[in-house]
């Protein structure tokens, strides 16, 4: 494995980028109810509520398990979690509460081109910090088949760079497609900002990787990634998990639009399948509106997941013969601002939780087997940030150099 390895290789667990400018802090105003503390019977909060309030159609019949229940130790039974959410299904929205006026349309409008969306990553791993990492994301409809992209990211949803007065195009917008659209996330730009010499190899596989997916009305959904031809094999293996990563983050921080306009008060339930760190899953996000300001909205967000079966890629990284899952619990929750024109968040953070026991599948049933416990946490954030090289003045992570003091005048 080259020296990248799996510190390196996973750093990119978060998506984040500092809020700065004139964007509204969302954190400032968000709910600050937690999700449920790990091995709670409850999902917590609204996502209690939500779940709660669920049509019965889909529940159990007597005698079976209600996929619409967390199930215990986070993993759900053979044939639930397609009860739950059938794989391959688009996400599912339920509007809970419209909230109160005034309200807004939330995706009014959206470029129809690509923009820019810069975040910075940074997770631990076990307890221990991992580096972070600065990626610059063009996220944008795919080309057609045969086609080169022509547009260039919207400039107006790149807060990093601010263009010359007079030099920006207009920004081409339009509402939010309600038929599902081929969308593409490729890395325009790397860079390991606490770090004076990031790995070249590190460097060149991420820059130029693509995420490709479907975007529906209730959210993305499809994932396939793909890395820059000639990247070494064994590092391509590790840094699909930290794309993989990403995905999860700014997956989590997009906001699937009600039909209806919401105010505050207003909250409602994203349900989706996907893979989350090397796990399949059920995902429940649960948006509820804190604050209308003008246009924009700013939202807090409940995520709760559970695995569909006991196997993870991440026992890969036990030394365990034939590992498999026996428990795995995650807490998640998000504060956005949400406005028009820009398909993601104006300025978000994201914080989550994974843990994972892991056993030998020979002493499964076992209570007194050895275990392993994998723990990952995430901070991911997305806004304005500038990426720049290490060590320059307003790098993040270092500090810029200060501005002499100029000599103070004496009275005559």
């Amino acid at each position: 494995m080259p020296r990248t390895g799996l510190a390196l290789g996973l750093s990119l667990v978060s998506l984040v980028a500092l809020a700065c400018g004139e964007e509204k802090n969302p954190l400032a105003t968000a709910d600050s109810a937690a999700s449920a503390k790990a091995g709670q019977a409850e999902l917590g909060g609204r996502l209690d509520e939500a779940v709660k309030g669920l049509a019965t159609s889909s529940a159990a019949a007597p005698g079976q398990i209600d996929p619409n229940q967390p199930p215990p130790g986070g993993i759900f039974a053979p044939g639930v979690a397609d009860r739950a959410h059938p794989a391959g299904a688009p996400p599912k929205l339920q509007l809970l509460g419209e909230g109160q006026d005034p309200k807004v349309v939330i995706h009014a409008s959206v470029p129809k081109g690509p923009e820019r969306v810069n975040v910075l990553l940074q997770m631990a791993l076990g307890g221990k910090q991992l580096p972070a990492l600065l990626v610059g994301l063009d996220i944008g409809p795919a080309p057609a088949a045969g086609a080169e992209p022509t547009d260039k990211p919207a400039a107006s949803a790149a807060p990093s760079a601010a263009p010359a007065a007079g030099s920006a195009a207009p920004v081409a917008l339009g509402p939010a497609p309600t038929t599902d659209q081929p969308m593409v996330a490729t890395i325009g730009q790397v860079a390991l900002p606490q770090m004076e010499e990031p790995p070249k190899e590190l460097v060149d596989a991420l820059k130029g990787a693509v995420i490709r997916f479907t975007m529906t009305k209730t959210g993305p959904t499809g994932f396939a990634r793909s890395f820059p031809q000639g990247t070494d094999p064994k590092l391509e293996q590790t840094l699909d998990l930290e794309l993989g990563a990403i995905e999860d983050a700014f997956t989590a921080m997009y906001t699937p639009a009600p039909d209806k306009p919401v105010g505050e008060g207003g909250y409602w339930m994203v349900t989706d399948r996907r893979k989350s760190l090397g796990a399949e899953v059920v995902r429940y996000r649960v948006f509820t509106v804190n604050e209308i300001d003008g246009d924009s909205a700013v939202l807090s967000v409940q995520i709760k997941q559970y695995m569909v079966d006991e196997k993870s890629d991440m026992t890969s990284f036990v030394r365990m013969e034939n590992p498999l899952v026996i428990e795995y619990s995650t807490e998640g929750k998000a504060a956005l601002q949400v406005g028009p024109g820009s398909r993601f968040p104006k300025v978000g953070q994201l914080e989550s939780q994974f843990q994972t026991t892991v056993i030998p599948a020979a002493a499964k049933g076992n209570p007194q087997a050895p275990h392993a416990e994998l723990s990952v946490q995430v901070v991911a954030q997305t806004g304005p940030i500038e990426l720049k090289a290490p060590g320059k003045e307003g790098a993040p992570g270092k500090e810029g150099p200060k501005p002499k003091e100029k000599p103070k005048k004496t009275a005559p």
